[in-house]
């Protein structure tokens, strides 16, 4: 079974910021470019809750890359799986036989 390959997201800057969402309200441009030129992450925090994060777009392409071949490697196992239990299967003209169809 082949393992996925991948390429780690390399970050320069893996520290990632709490802000509050009334706070990022009033600083959106500042933690955008913060995010974009100097790849820091944000976590959004609402009542002491983590609620959402804000990432570069490079960061989002790499995790969503990363879903994609997760999914197909899920896919690829299932698949053989299936394959293993077929043994026990026969076809439909061997069932149309047996039942004398």
């Amino acid at each position: 079974m082949n393992s996925v390959a991948t390429q780690p997201y390399v970050s320069e800057n893996q520290d990632i910021l709490p802000i509050t969402i009334p706070e990022a309200q009033t600083k959106l441009t500042d933690i955008v470019e913060r995010v974009h030129n100097k790849d820091e992450r944000i976590i959004l925090i609402q009542d002491g809750k983590e609620m959402a994060a804000i990432i570069s777009m490079e960061a989002f392409s790499f995790l969503e890359q990363m879903i994609h071949k997760m999914e197909d490697e899920m896919d690829r196992r299932a698949i053989l799986e299936a394959r293993n239990q077929r043994a026990g299967n026969i076809t439909l003209e061997k069932l149309k036989q047996e039942l004398g169809l």
